[in-house]
């Protein structure tokens, strides 16, 4: 099994939905391989590993990549960290990145990734995972229990030929709430070729109030 990882640490607590994302098309190919594919999701994650502490700028939900892959190839992937609020489910958190000061005790959070014109062109893979953090570990350290819930991943496709399903449903392993992972995976078939995205996100509750987001496509 190959891995590319791509390590994140988010302000209020990532990475998952997380509301999550896994999005898959090229441009013009019906027959592109999955050696392609991974070739393509290798520098999709490097690029996003690059840029992982960018800030998600005002007035902005998210953060959005449009990553030449070769080819004339673009992939696009879109992430988001969103705390859940009372009266406003979809409010964003202030930063994205390598930020250690917000992370809060007993908060809800969704992060979702999106990621389209991997495999074929017109997919769109989203992967979703929702989090909560709970009361500290140990008293004093800000370092909170983890809760995930209602993992999702899912797939479409406008390219005549291909279908998209759920091989694999999303699903979650928790290590006593402190390292919590949530995965899951998709496949866009034609009569000849299966290929599979899957994601992997570890979240893992630090000291200080840190999330460390850790997640990964893997085949």
């Amino acid at each position: 099994m190959k891995k590319i990882s791509v390590m994140l640490f988010l302000l209020v607590l990532l990475v998952i939905p997380i509301n999550g994302a896994f999005a898959a098309a090229t441009s013009s190919q019906n027959d592109i391989t999955q050696d392609e594919v991974d070739r393509r999701m290798e520098i999709v994650f490097a690029y996003l590993n690059e840029h992982g502490n960018d800030a998600i700028p005002d007035g902005q939900d998210s953060l959005v990549y449009q990553i030449p892959v070769g080819d004339g190839a673009i992939v696009t992937a879109e992430v988001s960290n969103r705390e859940v609020l009372p009266g406003n489910p979809l409010a964003r958190t202030t930063h994205y990145g390598s930020y250690t000061s917000t992370l809060t005790a007993n908060s809800n959070y969704v992060f979702t990734l999106t990621i389209t014109n991997v495999t074929l062109g017109g997919d769109t893979t989203v992967f979703t995972v929702n989090y909560a953090t709970g009361n500290e570990i140990t008293s004093g350290k800000k370092n909170y229990r983890l809760t995930l819930s209602n993992p999702a991943i899912s797939g479409s496709t406008t390219v005549s030929g291909y279908s998209a399903t759920t091989p694999q449903a999303a699903s979650i392993v928790s290590n006593n709430n402190i390292i919590v992972t949530a995965y899951g995976a998709m496949s866009y078939n034609t009569p000849t070729t299966s290929v599979l995205l899957q994601i992997n996100l570890d979240i893992s509750s630090q000291v200080g109030g840190v999330m460390a987001a850790l997640y990964n496509y893997s085949y």
